[in-house]
């Protein structure tokens, strides 16, 4: 378990870049940030039609990049240190569940933040970067699914982190985080300076926040309030994705 890399599954607008900015601190490890990703929406065997062919990024590494060859990335071997992998579960489990993938060579976790804070901001960003909003990329669906083929598959006990929590109790969250993963927690997890991520230029705009900030301080507006200037497809997402926050909620550390 020691060896074995530790994949961060989550959604989008769920604080999991503050969670990656995490182990970005750390020595021992290192990041990956959404390698899926480019398999998904780029790559020969993409699963979303997100981008047309005309829109794909003249980078021959990302549209040639494969699951397969994500999955040989993750587990390289680099001396002295362990991998972290941050990634949407929705980019993966389209191509997982019809074909078979190294998922159970990983150490699988899981981030989840309430509908009510994560919808309204996948919607304004999506917008704002797109010009479009897709429910489906909220990916709690996906999120659940692979959350139970983890557990009834591979016979994992996934670990599941609640990004509420996670910003109220930073410290306390990641102590069991990290001990459940068997990896000795550093101080340095909880606090950084600002500074540009080169790993993040991949989606310019969407982590802006992210590496301007210095630790886990709570970004979550008084969104239900606000609900009424939102249109009515946000509202929809958050209905439909409630169900599945609170199934996943039910798995949640506890500190």
């Amino acid at each position: 378990m020691k060896k074995l890399p530790v994949v961060l599954w989550c959604h989008p607008r769920s604080v999991s870049t503050a969670f990656e900015r995490a182990f970005l601190q750390r020595e021992d490890f290192y990041c990956l940030h959404e390698p899926f990703g480019d398999a998904y929406y780029f790559g020969p065997q993409r699963q979303s039609l997100r981008y047309k062919n005309a829109d794909l990024p003249n980078d021959i590494k990302l549209t040639s990049t494969t699951f397969q060859f994500v999955c040989d990335e993750i587990r390289t071997a680099r001396p002295g240190k362990r991998t972290f992998v941050k990634d949407m579960a929705y980019h993966v489990f389209t191509y997982l569940k019809d074909h078979e993938l190294p998922i159970d060579k990983m150490i699988s976790t899981f981030l989840i933040r309430n509908p009510f804070n994560a919808v309204p901001s996948m919607y304004k960003c999506s917008i704002s970067d797109w010009g479009s909003f897709d429910p489906t990329e909220m990916g709690y669906l996906k999120q659940r699914d692979l959350f139970d083929h983890v557990m009834n598959r591979y016979r994992q006990t996934p670990i599941v982190v609640n990004s509420e929590e996670l910003v109220k109790n930073p410290r306390a969250v990641l102590q069991k985080y990290c001990a459940l993963v068997d990896i000795e927690y550093k101080e340095c997890m909880i606090e950084w300076k600002p500074m540009k991520i080169e790993q993040f230029d991949k989606w310019t705009g969407w982590h802006d926040k992210a590496q301007q900030s210095t630790g886990f301080t709570s970004d979550i507006q008084s969104l239900k309030k606000d609900l009424s200037t939102y249109p009515q497809i946000v509202h929809k997402t958050i209905e439909e994705n409630l169900p599945i926050y609170d199934y996943l909620n039910k798995f949640a550390i506890r500190v």
